[in-house]
């Protein structure tokens, strides 16, 4: 029995050397310093036209996607450089009281940026300044607007985070967020007073650049979200509840692809 357990270890670890051995030198895995027995190579510039290298005469088209323009491409580490266009592009949101039956189901109160669900798309380009104001025009609360995912470097105070980065914007009261579109992708922007996203004041928000794959159109952003035909409001309060005996909160009366 001793022999055989013996034997076992042996063909173990044979084998682990063995596989060891066949990790590619450059092979790096997920962390700072990648796997504690594996070196990681160090990096040079290559020729190839297969490799995402910036060059200043890679412009963005169906075919390479992974270039953008001006030194910049999909391997631009955008934390640390992006590129400045000087252009700004601007956005009119108006945020009211109203109701709406986006699954046929029945109206529910609803609020809406400019009366429709999801709200509209914002779009800008890598570089790219957005200036997008907004108007409370609900009757009885007041509300702030989040950029879901933007790096707000030097324009923290246009987070939209109220009671923290902002006061809330009383109802009547306009205010215009303008930041610098320092990185590039695809998210979403939502109210950020209590849980009045909940009840529709949502929207995806684009900024253009490099992409890892290529293609011929851009179809346009599909969101996908819970929708609940309670308010907003009384889903968050009977999820408190649920929470004080572990419980999840409520499911979702449906799913919403728009």
């Amino acid at each position: 029995m001793q022999l055989h357990y013996l034997l076992s270890i042996c063909l173990l670890a044979f084998a682990s050397l063995v596989f060891a051995e066949t990790i590619p030198q450059n092979h790096i895995l997920f962390g700072e310093q990648g796997a504690g027995l594996v070196k990681r190579a160090s990096t040079t510039a290559s020729t190839s036209t297969s490799t995402k290298v910036a060059d200043a005469a890679c412009t963005n088209g169906p075919l390479t996607r992974s270039c953008w323009g001006g030194g910049f491409s999909i391997a631009t580490d955008f934390d640390q450089k992006h590129p400045t266009t000087g252009k700004t592009v601007s956005y009119n949101l108006e945020l009211t009281n109203t109701t709406c039956n986006p699954d046929g189901a029945g109206s529910k109160i609803c609020l809406l940026f400019n009366g429709q669900y999801p709200a509209p798309t914002i779009r800008a380009s890598w570089g790219d300044n957005l200036s997008i104001t907004v108007k409370n025009s609900m009757q009885d609360n007041g509300t702030s607007i989040h950029w879901h995912g933007i790096r707000q470097l030097g324009s923290n105070a246009a987070d939209g985070v109220s009671g923290i980065t902002e006061c809330p914007l009383a109802p009547g009261d306009t205010r215009t967020y303008t930041f610098l579109c320092t990185q590039f992708g695809t998210s979403w922007y939502h109210s950020h007073y209590s849980a009045q996203y909940g009840d529709g004041a949502v929207g995806a928000i684009i900024i253009e650049g490099p992409a890892s794959s290529n293609y011929d159109i851009d179809l346009g952003s599909y969101m996908v979200s819970e929708w609940y035909y309670p308010t907003s409001y009384q889903i968050n309060y009977a999820a408190s509840v649920n929470l004080q005996t572990g419980s999840p909160p409520p499911n979702a009366d449906n799913i919403l692809v728009n």
